[in-house]
């Protein structure tokens, strides 16, 4: 299996309803750079934005912005100095490293 990365900004916006839902699958891992930003519009917010990253192994997120709910069957990790604008990590069978990072819930 072939892991994925982010290595660009995103930005993925939903004209219209913020009620829509976005799923990624990833069949390995997922890998953002430090210099990727992950940024939601009309997506909802907070714990209930409708961005869902699933990832069969383990997730490392490297840049200073994302978003969306992560759901790593092993473990997430950042690099630090991240900033979570939306959503939620959750790992089934390993941890969730946050080094120096920050979780914006959002109103």
């Amino acid at each position: 299996m072939v892991a994925l990365g982010v290595t660009s900004p995103a930005r993925l916006i939903r004209r219209g309803s913020n009620t829509a839902r976005w799923a990624f699958r990833f069949s390995s891992s997922l890998i953002t750079s430090t210099a990727s930003n992950v940024i939601v519009q009309n997506v909802g917010d907070g714990s209930d934005v409708g961005l869902y990253w699933t990832v069969a192994s383990s997730a490392t997120i490297n840049g200073p912005t994302f978003a969306g709910n992560v759901m790593a069957h092993t473990s997430i990790t950042s690099d630090g100095n991240l900033t979570l604008d939306c959503g939620r990590l959750l790992a089934n069978t390993g941890n969730v490293t946050m080094i120096q990072d920050t979780v914006s819930i959002g109103d």
